[in-house]
């Protein structure tokens, strides 16, 4: 699905730079990451939705993907 909108452009080198220089990348980390007020996860994505802390540090859902049983 593509979906056009419409950022400030002081928004756009924040979001590449998160993005590794990809503007989409630094979208979808941005809402991956994004937290309520009390640290959940805004979008859980199916994971797990405790709030950050020592015992449950942030991880990307593109990590989650990625992980190999394996190793």
């Amino acid at each position: 699905m593509r979906v056009t909108i419409t950022l400030p452009q002081s928004y756009l080198e924040p979001l590449r730079r998160e993005g590794h220089g990809h503007l989409a990348e630094g979208i979808r980390f941005v809402i991956e990451e994004a937290r309520t007020p009390g640290g959940y996860y805004w979008f859980a994505f199916g994971r797990e939705n405790p709030p950050p802390g020592p015992l449950f540090p942030r991880k990307s859902v593109k990590a989650d993907a990625n992980t190999d049983p394996a190793t």
